[in-house]
């Protein structure tokens, strides 16, 4: 595989929608520091680049959490800012339409939007209720749980996520919905 990209569509949706108005001067020089300059973004990048984005994020905006709450925060606030990207906005009105089960049985096809190496597959475990591995969530499974979980409310559901099983790479959700 060719190098694990973020493409500028996630980094955009993350930090200049999502974070956006709680960038701190500080938080910004950080950021330019590892190579996201917020004042001309890439194309794309590296993911090892976007998860110590992530890190620093987190450090500064969740100071007064766990770093499991922390990420997961930051995963709702990803999936909140996505939502205002233009292809976050068309994702999310389908999201909409097919419902929790049928987007998470889609989630590889959304995560590529954003990523080219995110892969996913799904399981269904019950009617309302699914496993979700991940091929790699750069030691950050809490961070996916909160992307899930803030897209599941934006289905109309109320989603539950649990990390059923975790490497430094993969990891296994637990998803259920009412």
């Amino acid at each position: 595989m060719s190098e694990k990209l973020w493409f500028q569509s996630a980094v955009e949706g993350l930090l200049l929608r999502g974070v956006g108005a709680r960038l701190t001067p500080a938080l910004r020089s950080r950021l330019r520091e590892l190579g996201v300059d917020l004042d001309h973004l890439e194309p794309a990048y590296p993911q090892a680049t976007m998860t110590k984005a992530i890190g620093v994020v987190v450090d500064e905006l969740f100071a007064d959490r766990t770093r499991e709450g922390g990420l997961r925060e930051l995963g709702h606030v990803f999936m909140r800012g996505y939502a205002e990207t233009f292809i976050g906005a068309a994702m999310v009105q389908i999201m909409k339409v097919i419902g929790p089960r049928r987007t998470l049985e889609r989630m590889q096809r959304n995560f590529r939007n954003g990523t080219n190496f995110i892969e996913t597959k799904f399981e269904a475990v019950g009617e309302r209720e699914a496993t979700l591995w991940f091929n790699d969530v750069s030691g950050m499974p809490a961070f996916y749980a909160g992307i899930l979980e803030e897209g599941g409310r934006m289905t109309g559901a109320n989603a539950t996520v649990a990390v059923e099983s975790a490497t430094d790479a993969s990891c296994t959700f637990r998803v259920s919905w009412t």
